[in-house]
């Protein structure tokens, strides 16, 4: 298991987080999502054997967020 943290500057709302989970549920191999709207973070854990950093990002950024 695997942890990814992706500074997303533009989520501050719940309805954010719910965006970029439903982009993350359709990666296999995505076990957690958690978010901290405080710092604007948002932590993925993943099987490193069915997904990867690059898919995650690339599926934030085609829900409409940039990633620092």
């Amino acid at each position: 298991m695997s942890e990814v943290h992706l500074k997303v500057p533009e989520i501050h709302c719940d309805a954010c987080v719910n965006a970029i989970r439903k982009s993350l549920v359709v990666l296999d191999g995505i076990k957690a999502i958690d978010a901290d709207l405080a710092v604007r973070e948002v932590r993925i854990r993943y099987d490193e054997h069915r997904t990867g950093p690059e898919a995650i990002r690339d599926r934030v950024e085609k829900a409409g967020f940039d990633v620092e």
